[in-house]
């Protein structure tokens, strides 16, 4: 939206601001830049609904916890505060990095389910964003009452098991694909024993949640 049907900047504008920005985590965690193809859409210039960067999990978050100030850089002069984009982008980053407190207060909850309900709102009236709306965005207003059952979502959500998908593909391609299931498992549960016996795991997961 911004590149294509705003105009504020161009995708050498926002890889140069990523280039810039410090993430957190390994190398492995920094975004890669935008390709050309990244910003496809529809012949209308509207969003693609099928749209994907193709990044690692890790890479998606740590983009979403630095994207306001790369746009920002990135747009300079051009970006206006009021377009209802780029305040409904701002409103989802916002909760986006609320989401991941590792400990929440009764306010954070309630700001919690602000934010989600203005992003929300906007983003059905933006005509752009006509047919874009699915079942995920219906479940982010689950967060709130979720926190208040299960706790912070960092220790329930399915990040772990996401960074966990190279591992498998690469398992997989390793085994040649023969007897993949069992495969699979066996080097699962080796690698699992040696890290719980290493303590290295848990040193992990812990260092991601944090």
């Amino acid at each position: 939206m911004l590149v294509r049907v705003l105009g504020w900047c161009n995708l050498e504008q926002i890889n140069a601001a990523m280039k810039k920005t410090k993430f957190a985590g390994g190398r492995g965690d920094r975004p890669p830049p935008f390709r050309e193809e990244s910003k496809e859409g529809t012949q209308d210039c509207t969003p693609h609904p099928d749209a994907s960067v193709g990044w690692k999990a890790a890479a998606v978050k740590n983009f979403m916890m630095s994207a306001e100030a790369i746009f920002r850089e990135s747009c300079g002069d051009k970006l206006i505060e009021t377009e209802a984009v780029w305040v409904c982008f701002k409103l989802h980053c916002e909760y986006f990095a609320l989401l991941h407190l590792t400990s929440f207060e009764h306010a954070d909850i309630v700001k919690l389910d602000g934010l989600i309900y203005r992003q929300q709102t906007l983003f059905l009236g933006i005509a752009h964003y006509t047919g874009l709306w699915k079942v995920k965005n219906h479940f982010a207003t689950h967060f709130p009452v979720d926190i208040l059952k299960f706790g912070p979502p960092l220790y329930w959500s399915e990040m772990k098991f996401e960074m966990k998908n190279q591992w498998f593909k690469k398992r997989a391609r390793e085994s040649n694909f023969i007897a993949l299931l069992k495969t699979l498992a066996y080097e699962t549960e080796m690698r699992a024993s040696l890290d719980l016996f290493e303590g290295v795991f848990l040193a992990f997961l812990k260092s991601r949640m944090e």
